[in-house]
């Protein structure tokens, strides 16, 4: 299991390199062992989500400092944090200072995590495994509407069959997604000093979350993608002009050519309508492996790269959890 590396903040470069092998897999047992399994919210985060549940503990909290460090403590028995190389704002933490919670420990975490922000999103239907990927068609109506538009808006109409266009449900993926994207808003909510309320997380959502940003692929990866998420190991075989990450486009028409999504042998193309944490951006170098740093005080990385700092249409990523695919689009181009 790759331990929560940089999913909470790709950007912090501090972590020593042994830090980076922890496994969190063991601590998270312990922390779980003790949660009471009736409550159902939590039984189906933990059922589906075993190897990532540990960050949500650290991670969605208030943008209160205290509240965080408090977060940490639950699973870190005493230690220097900066001895020790446990972070509150990234969720990192050595093995060997993980404890039993108390009771009391769960209580705050329960009080403090924000269990709904994990939930499933309201459009979704039940779901058979939560731990595995599923496709559900669109039947005609106000969602499949709703994404035929946002792709054929810059594509010929006339020359394009849209097959079907399918929801995905992945809630072991989209959870990631949620935690990266509030890490995020959490971040620019503290450095502006503002109130940590619903009203106030909207309006970052609205600001650093690009819904939809539209990417192609072929067969063989395009399941690979629904499954696993985007991984950047992909990326380079089409380009790397602005960057070694995954590429996302605000025209649908540029990840719908062929190059992009390559036609499989009945003709069927493929493109993922995405929600993109694209975060705080900068514009890309060509072959770069991170995006510029943002903050040279902390080190702090910019979230994505991009081909033009006013009006981009291109967005790239660097961390795999930074996009969701919500939908897929099966058509074909004569």
């Amino acid at each position: 299991m790759l331990l929560l590396t940089a999913l909470l903040n790709p950007s912090r470069s501090r972590f020593p390199s042994h830090a980076r092998t922890m496994t969190g897999d063991s601590a998270l047992r312990r922390v779980f062992e003790s949660i009471d399994r009736s409550s159902s919210t939590l039984a189906t985060i933990i059922d589906s989500h075993k190897d990532f549940l540990l960050f949500f503990f650290f991670q969605l909290h208030s943008a209160d400092e205290t509240t965080a460090r408090r977060l940490v403590e639950v699973a870190c028995d005493g230690g220097d944090p900066d001895k020790d190389n446990i972070f509150h704002d990234s969720g990192w933490f050595q093995l060997g200072k993980t404890r039993m919670p108390t009771a009391e420990d769960l209580q705050f975490i329960k009080e403090n995590v924000g269990q709904h922000a994990l939930a499933q999103p309201k459009t979704w239907i039940d779901m058979k495994d939560p731990s595995v990927a599923e496709k559900h068609p669109l039947p005609l109506g106000h969602e499949r509407n709703t994404v035929m538009d946002a792709f054929l808006k810059t594509l010929n109409r006339s020359r394009t069959q849209i097959v079907k266009v399918e929801r995905i449900q992945n809630l072991a993926m989209w959870q990631s997604y949620v935690v990266k994207r509030q890490t995020i808003c959490n971040r620019d909510i503290k450095k502006r000093g503002v109130a940590d309320d619903q009203t106030q997380q909207q309006k970052q959502i609205d600001r650093f979350e690009r819904a939809w940003l539209f990417h192609g692929t072929n067969f063989e990866v395009m399941d690979k993608i629904l499954q696993q998420g985007f991984n950047r190991s992909f990326c380079g075989k089409n380009a790397t002009m602005y960057g070694k990450g995954v590429y996302f486009a605000v025209e649908s028409s540029y990840s719908a050519c062929s190059t992009y999504a390559v036609p499989d042998r009945n003709g069927f193309q493929y493109v993922m309508a995405c929600r993109v944490a694209v975060g705080e951006y900068c514009l890309g170098k060509r072959d770069a492996l991170t995006p510029d740093v943002r903050d040279s005080k902390t080190n702090t990385l910019y979230d994505s790269t991009v081909n033009a700092l006013n009006n981009p249409t291109v967005f790239v990523t660097y961390h795999d959890a930074q996009a969701y695919p919500e939908y897929l689009i099966t058509f074909k181009q004569t």
